[in-house]
């Protein structure tokens, strides 16, 4: 699940409980108040942000390819494709060979 949708969730459920906390507002019994502290950005990124990233994806290179195409079909930077597959001089890429395409990155880097 991306992270656009995990925040389009995250949204959903708060309204619904706004909705249902508002219902309950109106009841004749007093709720208990909430006593859990509020939790940090860091527990929030780590419960929702991916921990490790997806398998890297392969492409073979078609007649005509250039990374750069390569790159923009798939969202990642040249450097990224060139890092990932080690290549030195991008002129000796040939049709037929593969790439490795490196996942996406975390929106927030990790504290150690």
């Amino acid at each position: 699940m991306g992270h656009v949708s995990r925040l389009t969730l995250l949204s959903g459920a708060a309204t619904l409980l706004a909705l249902t906390l508002s219902a309950c507002a109106g009841s004749a019994e007093e709720a208990p108040p909430i006593s859990s502290p509020t939790p940090s950005i860091a527990e929030i990124q780590e419960a929702f942000l991916p921990q490790s990233s997806p398998p890297a994806q392969t492409y073979v290179l078609q007649p005509g390819d250039s990374l750069y195409a390569v790159a923009l079909k798939f969202g990642v930077s040249v450097g990224e494709l060139m890092e990932v597959n080690h290549i030195a001089d991008f002129r000796l890429l040939s049709p037929g060979q593969e790439l490795k395409i490196p996942g996406p990155r975390d929106l927030y880097p990790r504290s150690p």
